[in-house]
C-alpha cells in the first residue's frame, strides 16, 4: 500500500510539472531562445524562437504534429533603432500572430527587423498657430499625413511643407525614407504684381497699379476699368519678359517673380460735327480714328452773300478741306465744327488786291513792317491778322502759317 501512495505522489508531481512548462507562454523573456518543452513523442514538432538581441514578450504553442495549424507569436519584442515585423525561418517570412501550418520538422524563427527612424516636425508656435504635429521614431515606408494650415509669417503665406528640403502639397502623404526625416513650412514670398499704362501721353489718374500676389496662384487679369487714357479704349495686356499678349480678364498663373503687365491700347473712334452758324442745310457728322490726321470734309452748307472762310474748333481755327489731327482733351469727348463765314466778294491775306494770296502779299507785308507803306490803307485789317491794331512780326508768322495751310481767318477776330 506504501508503494502505491508513492508512485501515485510521483505522478501527480510530474504531471504538475509537465503543466507548468507547456502554460509558461506569454512570459516576459530577454534570451536568445525560447523553445517548447521536448517530449518524447518523435511524432511531435516543436518550434524555437530566436529574439536576436531583442526582449518583451513571446506566447509558443505546444508541441504538435505536422500540418496542425500554429498561432505564432504575436507580440512585438523590442530593439533600440528597430522595429520587430515579423518572423522568419530562413526560407519563409511570417506575420507576427500568423497561423501556418506545421511542417514535418522543428522551427527555428528568427525576428524579422526593420531599422526605424526619427521623423521631426517644426515647432508652429513660434508662427502663432497653437496646433504642432508630434515627433518620434517612424519606420521606413509608413505613410505620413501632411496637414493644411492657414498660417502667415510676415507677408509670406503657409504654402505646404519640406521634407528633407523636397517641397510637398498640404494634404498629401510622404513615404518615411530610410533616414532620419525632418519637416518644416514652406512659406511663399508675394511677388510685385504691376498693371502699368507704359510711356504714352493722355493717361487719367494713376499711371501704373500694384499687388501682392502668391506665385502659383491663379488670377483672372484686370478689365479695362483699371486704366484709363483718352483717346483710348485698353484692349489687353503685354507681358514684355514674355512676349506674350494676354486678353482682358484671361485667367493666368501668376510667376515665381516680380511681373509688369502693359497696356494695350486701340484708338477709339471720334465724331466730328459740323454746325451751320447762320447758314443753312445738314451735313452729317463723320467719324475718325483717335490720334489720326484726315482732311476735312467738304462744307455742304450754304449761307446766301458769304463764303465759308474755315471751321473753328474751339480756339482754333482751320481753312476748308485742311488736315486735322484728331485729338480730344477730355473722354468721349467730340469735336465741334462750327462754320464761319464771310463776305463773297472778300479775299483775306489778298494785301495787292490781284485776287490772290500769296508770297508777293508776304512781301508786301514784310516791307510794311520794315516802314515801307506799301500796303493800302483797306488793307492793313486783313494784314493785322491777330486784330490787336498793332502790326508786327507776330502777324507775319501768323501769316507764313496761313500760306502754309495750317492757319485761317487773316483779319478776322477770333469770336466771329
Amino acid at each position: 500500500m506504501k508503494k502505491l501512495r508513492g508512485l501515485c505522489v510521483l505522478c501527480a508531481l510530474i504531471s504538475a510539472l509537465s503543466a507548468s512548462a507547456f502554460y509558461a507562454g506569454a512570459e516576459e523573456v530577454s534570451d536568445t531562445a525560447v523553445t517548447a518543452l521536448d517530449t518524447e513523442k518523435q511524432d511531435l514538432f516543436s518550434i524555437t524562437y530566436i529574439t536576436d538581441g531583442g526582449s518583451g514578450k513571446i506566447d509558443y504553442a505546444e508541441p504538435c504534429e505536422a500540418g496542425e495549424t500554429v498561432k505564432l507569436s504575436v507580440w512585438a519584442l523590442r530593439k533600440d533603432g528597430y522595429s520587430h515585423i515579423g518572423w522568419t525561418d530562413g526560407e519563409h517570412e511570417y506575420t507576427r500572430g500568423q497561423k501556418i501550418k506545421m511542417p514535418e520538422k522543428n522551427l527555428t524563427l528568427m525576428p524579422l527587423w526593420k531599422k526605424i527612424y526619427t521623423l521631426s516636425f517644426e515647432d508652429l508656435t513660434q508662427y502663432g498657430y497653437s496646433s504642432s504635429l508630434p515627433s518620434g521614431t517612424v519606420s521606413p515606408g509608413e505613410q505620413i499625413y501632411l496637414p493644411n494650415y492657414a498660417m502667415f509669417n510676415g507677408n509670406s503665406r503657409f504654402n505646404g511643407w519640406l521634407v528633407n528640403g523636397v517641397h510637398h502639397d498640404p494634404l498629401s502623404y510622404f513615404t518615411m525614407p530610410e533616414e532620419d526625416t525632418y519637416v518644416c513650412v514652406d512659406w511663399l514670398d508675394p511677388i510685385n504684381f504691376v498693371y502699368s499704362a507704359g510711356d504714352v501721353d493722355g493717361v487719367v489718374g494713376n499711371a501704373e497699379y500694384r499687388f501682392d500676389k502668391y506665385p502659383g496662384s491663379k488670377l483672372e487679369l484686370s478689365d479695362s476699368t483699371r486704366l484709363a487714357r483718352i483717346g483710348y479704349s485698353l484692349t489687353g495686356w503685354y507681358h514684355k519678359e514674355e512676349d506674350t499678349v494676354y486678353k482682358l480678364e484671361q485667367t493666368i498663373v501668376i510667376p515665381d517673380k516680380d511681373t509688369t503687365m502693359y497696356a494695350i491700347w486701340s484708338p477709339v473712334k471720334v465724331g466730328m460735327y459740323f454746325y451751320a452758324n447762320g447758314g443753312q442745310g445738314k451735313m452729317g457728322y463723320q467719324v475718325f480714328d483717335y490720334d489720326t490726321v484726315v482732311n476735312i470734309p467738304e462744307c455742304v452748307f450754304t449761307n446766301e452773300g458769304y463764303k465759308l472762310h474755315g471751321w473753328k474748333l474751339k480756339e482754333e481755327y482751320y481753312a476748308p478741306g485742311a488736315h486735322i489731327h484728331i485729338k480730344t482733351q477730355k473722354m468721349y469727348e467730340a469735336l465741334d465744327m462750327n462754320a464761319v463765314w464771310i463776305e463773297e466778294d472778300r479775299n483775306p491775306g489778298d494785301l495787292n488786291g490781284d485776287g490772290y494770296t500769296d508770297i508777293t502779299d508776304v512781301s508786301m507785308m514784310s516791307l510794311q513792317l520794315l516802314g515801307e507803306e506799301v500796303v493800302d490803307e483797306d488793307k492793313l485789317s486783313d494784314a493785322d491778322v491777330l486784330y490787336d491794331g498793332d502790326l508786327n512780326l507776330q502777324d507775319l508768322v501768323y501769316y507764313k502759317q496761313f500760306l502754309m495751310g495750317k492757319k485761317v481767318l487773316l483779319g478776322m477776330e477770333s469770336g466771329e
